[in-house]
């Protein structure tokens, strides 16, 4: 763990971080998963949340766009509610608008299926029955299919713009190891238009089975009494045998150098400014011992004074020659990986003394690393935001409750409530210090300069307008 290696008492550095105090996790017998967190705010509302672990990467050839075709289709019409306009029907009887108070999402990994319901016992076991129904009992209608597959054109239509072109040549780029740039969300064109029912039922059937969900609530009412409300529904879904349960293509990074140049163009008239993305990938990092978290504030104290100094700059200059300069590092679980980037953003015309100053400040950062009065005032800051974040851990909204501990699941990190953060920074700021800092500004700031010449998953990408 490097730095914090010498200032943390030995018994400590494998302890494991506490969990939140108000999640409840329970299975059924045929796999599926509930984890239950009791929050009082908004007190007149829940929020259920339903993950199924099936994304594109997980889609053929020849099924490419499924996962979120599928998405669409289980909302018009089940067993029980048949249509489109009984399903809408209902949800307004339970207080909730359709597309608002309930929506979905798929990404490479996951599909998400979101609700947002007034309290109520009754309204709890409703909204259980309706998610069963979509998950086990969807019509999936060619008529249905037809209907759908115009809103699901346009939407790709809509996704395609300059912003997104550029997101996909840099997965290209950084990803040409594994599956993630040829498996995007929304699919491909000529098979959208030709899906039909039977392709949808495959791949439902294959992917949709009880061990392969997690049920997120949160809200207040009784664990055992939504325990029995999911038992009384989903436990009706059957058992899939162990030689039934599909297996999911592996996201494989070699974090080797990508094949050709490293150094690559998407260039456009559309693009407003021109940006600079230098990006590393090394393996992604769970977060479940109070040695990974000193090391996560170490490196967020590093990341914060590389942004306190380039605001500084921007606030002293009434014309900088940047729009934005950023290092970020970032745990993916979507793409299974870490990510370390250095952006830079200007006007076309300014693009050489953007990158010179982003890079000489990474380079001051290097050799130099952070003062006291710099630790000082960036370890209060940081406390700070973490200290009105913990003042606010009984009014956080369920939604977001549920937000944060399905990210914490996805990769395998300890879910914590605000309080219990507030109490882990405060004694990691008492073991940093201005040499455990600066070691971390020295590795971060090693890997950002050595992205043009070392052997890692790394790579650059220049955009902006054609001249």
């Amino acid at each position: 763990q490097g730095s914090e290696a010498s200032k943390m008492p030995p018994a400590a550095k494998d302890k494991l971080l506490e969990s939140h105090p108000r999640v409840v996790r329970s299975q059924l017998p045929n796999g599926f998963k509930i984890v239950y967190l009791e929050n009082e705010y908004p007190n007149d509302r829940f929020s259920a949340f339903l993950d199924v672990a099936v994304g594109s990467i997980d889609e053929e050839d020849d099924q490419q766009g499924l996962a979120h075709y599928l998405e669409h289709l289980v909302f018009l019409g089940t067993e029980k509610w048949k249509t489109a306009e009984e399903m809408k029907d209902l949800m307004g009887t339970l207080g909730m608008s359709f597309g608002g108070d309930t929506n979905a999402s798929t990404d490479h990994r996951s599909t998400i299926y979101t609700m947002d319901a007034p309290a109520g016992k009754d309204k709890v076991k409703l909204v259980v029955e309706i998610l069963y129904e979509m998950m086990f009992k969807a019509l999936l209608l060619d008529a249905n299919i037809d209907t759908e597959r115009g809103p699901i054109l346009s939407e790709k239509q809509m996704r395609n713009t300059i912003g997104y072109r550029r997101s996909i040549k840099m997965l290209g780029m950084m990803h040409a190891a594994n599956r993630i740039p040829l498996r995007l969300p929304i699919g491909l064109e000529e098979q959208i238009k030709s899906f039909s029912s039977k392709d949808l039922r495959r791949f439902y059937d294959k992917w949709y089975f009880a061990g392969n969900m997690t049920l997120y609530v949160a809200g207040v009412f009784s664990p055992d009494a939504l325990s029995k409300a999911v038992a009384a529904t989903f436990g009706k879904a059957p058992v899939r045998p162990p030689a039934a349960v599909p297996t999911r293509e592996p996201i494989v990074h070699t974090y080797a150098r990508p094949d050709g140049d490293r150094v690559r163009t998407f260039l456009h008239d559309l693009q407003p400014q021109f940006t600079c993305s230098l990006e590393q990938i090394s393996a992604r990092e769970a977060m479940t011992t109070e040695a990974h978290f000193l090391r996560d504030v170490e490196t967020y104290l590093t990341v914060m004074s590389f942004d306190d100094r380039i605001e500084a700059i921007r606030s002293s200059s009434s014309d900088p020659p940047f729009t934005h300069i950023s290092l970020d590092v970032i745990n993916d679980p979507m793409y299974d990986c870490k990510s370390l980037g250095l952006t830079v953003s200007s006007r076309p015309a300014d693009w050489r003394k953007a990158v010179r100053l982003a890079v000489t400040e990474v380079m001051k950062l290097r050799e130099f690393g952070i003062n006291k009065d710099e630790l000082r005032l960036i370890k209060s800051m940081y406390l700070k935001n973490v200290e009105d974040d913990a003042e606010q851990n009984d009014t956080f909204p369920s939604e977001e409750w549920l937000d944060d501990v399905m990210g914490c699941d996805s990769m395998n990190h300890t879910f914590q409530d605000k309080r219990q953060e507030l109490a882990m920074v405060k004694r990691c700021l008492k073991l940093v210090t201005l040499e455990t800092v600066n070691k971390c500004c020295k590795e971060l700031t090693d890997a950002v300069a050595n992205i043009l010449t070392d052997e890692s998953s790394a790579g650059i990408l220049l955009s902006g307008p054609i001249d």
